[in-house]
């Protein structure tokens, strides 16, 4: 809903500027006064003027005059350009505060035009906690019509793809009145012939206008909205775009107009992807491949042309990763470093090229990570690492190079897990948790990088509580409070959510172990809310999650209401699982919890039989293997007898600087 009319006001919006931002206020007023509002809505009363802009400087008086607060109080909406010089202005502070205190906070709209919301927006615009969304109002053309549709939106109480459709109306109108008019008087001097082109250049500059407008929203959005995890708000722009966009012949359409479509459709199959629309992503990706080949095949040695297919053949290749299509993403991942190794020895000192080439091989590194050849990985990624190196040297206040070399470090050490001693694994983790300490020192507030600061704390907490015996609780506390701050802010975001589940657990889990009722108990409420919202946004079979609940409430009862029952409880879920004979990794995972868990309370039949089962799987018995996988390979082998196999993957854990498992009464001590 819009602003309520008020038959009290006098002026449809007062801007609130700092008076060095004044070109930029002057040219909004404009705008706003000419602003071709609907018929419908102006048949109601709405309206995006009169404008009032104070043009004086209010530097000699110590409050706001008579005139300004007169202007305020008649005013229906409020506008606040947000910039640096704004965020210190003690007028804008104030006329924002006296604003809200008369028409409350509904009818606050802000538009940044320079900075960040943590550089640019009023210390009264945030007051209280608030979190406003702003308008992105650029200097360029594109951005800044943009900009003024938001703001005319939000003044007219509509939605803005209205607004957007309408305008896109109105322009093929005036080109059609145009057109007609031309072929009217075709008959004299020539003169079609004039019209038609004529017509021709307003309906091409017409179809950029569009397509630049179509392209700034969903780019400029993405930019804005990806930080605070809020991609799911592009979805409704995003249909009207891709509408748009298939009703294009692409024979007819230019090299840029083709680029530009091919790069909003990435950007949706993002969108698609983040939310597990899986047809609808796959359905933009392939959309975009096909035009940016055609731009290529084009063009074969322009750069824009090769750089535009490299994306391309990235997110094909990544649609194909995701769905776990390894064979299919190879050639996908192979020529898109093809391509970006090319751009990068066309210029070595161009910073989007040499980021191209950390990101191909760091894909690469990931591809051959999955595919369990981990030396050829750990090439890729320090091939990746030494690309993303290079960038941080040529731009060290750039924030991009940073979160790629720690996203690159990250890959590294899970791979360097099946293969690295653990000084060398946790080296890695360092260095990559000391690069978001940096960027979240700087003021950064992109909830992509808290969440992934926060995930590399984790999984070294993980990593060492597994495989270490010097541990404290406190790191894995202190990630948790991190990740409940994350999902307070987006509780739909089912990545955060899931991964805050899984910290708690291992908190659960550690608690348990100690026989620590204390601190157990004061923290399973928590966890069993977490684990809740975790199965409403999990498929029902999902049985990975209902094991995990299951086996959380086994462990609560054997504290709160002892092992009697937990046994009994324990014998259910034995009883329960024997029943299902799994082939994936999660099958896997959830033999080996069994085995442990058995073995942890006494139940050696059914701790055989779950060995027996988790070393029947086939990559078990793969030479290489991450360290959880050959803690259970030693447990298993143990509890069958089969000694020599467990002590020869013992030794590989002490060769890796890794704790190996000892049992009290093992048959092969």
């Amino acid at each position: 809903m819009g602003p309520t009319e008020n038959s009290k006001t006098r002026y449809a919006a007062f801007i609130s500027y700092a008076h060095a931002d004044e070109v930029m206020a002057a040219r909004l007023h404009k705008a706003l006064e000419t602003y071709p509002v609907p018929k419908h809505l102006s048949a109601q009363g709405k309206a995006t003027k009169p404008v009032f802009r104070d043009v004086a400087e209010l530097t000699a008086a110590h409050s706001l005059s008579e005139k300004i607060k007169d202007a305020v109080k008649g005013s229906r909406v409020l506008i606040v350009l947000c910039s640096p010089a704004a965020k210190a202005s003690h007028w804008v502070n104030e006329e924002v505060r006296l604003f809200r205190e008369l028409h409350g906070d509904a009818a606050i709209l802000s538009a940044i035009i320079e900075g960040t919301p943590e550089t640019a927006f009023p210390a009264a615009l945030v007051e209280g906690g608030r979190e406003p969304l702003a308008a992105a109002l650029s200097a360029d053309r594109a951005g800044f019509k943009f900009g003024v549709t938001q703001l005319a939106a939000g003044m007219l109480g509509t939605g803005l793809d209205d607004l957007v459709q309408r305008a896109a109306k109105r322009r093929n109108r005036i080109l059609g009145a145009g057109l007609a008019a031309s072929l009217l008087f075709s008959g004299a001097m020539g003169f079609t012939a004039y019209q038609a082109v004529e017509a021709r250049n307003e309906a091409q500059t017409a179809r950029g206008e569009a397509e630049g407008l179509i392209e700034y929203m969903i780019k400029d959005l993405k930019f804005k909205l990806e930080p605070v995890g809020r991609l799911d708000l592009l979805e409704g722009i995003g249909d009207k775009a891709v509408e748009y966009y298939d009703k294009q012949d692409i024979n007819q359409l230019s090299d840029d107009s083709l680029t530009r479509q091919a790069a909003a459709r990435q950007v949706l199959a993002q969108v698609h992807l983040g939310a597990g629309r899986m047809e609808e992503a796959q359905k933009e990706i392939e959309a975009a491949a096909v035009l940016t080949r055609e731009v290529l095949e084009r063009n074969p040695d322009d750069r824009n042309a090769i750089y535009a297919h490299a994306q391309s053949e990235f997110w094909v290749g990544k649609y194909q990763f995701d769905q776990n299509l390894f064979s299919e993403t190879e050639p996908y991942w192979q020529e898109y470093d093809r391509l970006a190794q090319k751009l990068y020895n066309l210029d070595p000192t161009n910073l989007s090229y040499i980021m191209e080439a950390a990101w191909s091989a760091n894909a690469l590194g990931a591809y051959h990570d999955r595919n369990r050849d981990y030396l050829q990985a750990g090439l890729q990624y320090e091939s990746a690492a030494k690309y993303a190196r290079l960038a941080i040297e040529q731009a060290p206040n750039d924030p991009s190079p940073q979160k790629e070399l720690a996203n690159i470090l990250a890959g590294q050490a899970r791979s360097a897990l099946y293969v690295k001693p653990f000084e060398e694994i946790d080296n890695l983790r360092q260095e990559e948790s000391s690069i978001y300490d940096g960027l979240i020192a700087d003021g950064s507030q992109n909830y992509d990088i808290i969440f992934d600061m926060n995930s590399t704390k984790f999984s070294r907490y993980s990593e060492l509580t597994r495989f270490r015996e010097d541990v404290e609780i406190e790191q894995l506390n202190a990630a948790i409070q991190e990740f409940k701050m994350l999902v307070t802010y987006d509780s739909e975001n089912s990545n955060w959510l899931r991964t805050y589940y899984f910290a708690q657990f291992l908190r659960l889990d550690y608690y348990s172990k100690l026989r620590d009722e204390l601190n157990y108990m004061r923290f399973q409420e928590e966890f069993f809310r977490t684990q809740d919202k975790v199965l409403q946004v999990t498929a029902s079979d999902d049985r990975y999650h209902d094991f995990l609940k299951e086996l959380s409430h086994i462990r609560y009862v054997s504290i709160s209401e002892g092992q009697d029952n937990a046994n009994n409880a324990m014998i259910m879920l034995n009883k329960k699982n024997r029943n299902i004979v799994g082939t994936s990794q999660t099958d896997a995972k959830i033999d080996a919890y069994l085995m442990w868990e058995n073995y942890r309370r006494g139940h050696a039949r059914d701790a055989t039989y779950f060995a027996q089962r988790y070393l029947a799987y086939p990559w078990v018995a793969f030479p290489e293997q991450p360290p959880a996988v050959l803690t259970h390979k030693v447990i298993a082998n143990e509890l069958l007898g089969k000694c020599s196999t467990a002590n020869s993957s013992a030794a590989k854990l002490i060769e890796r600087n890794f704790v190996a498992p000892r049992f009290k009464k093992s048959p092969c001590s």
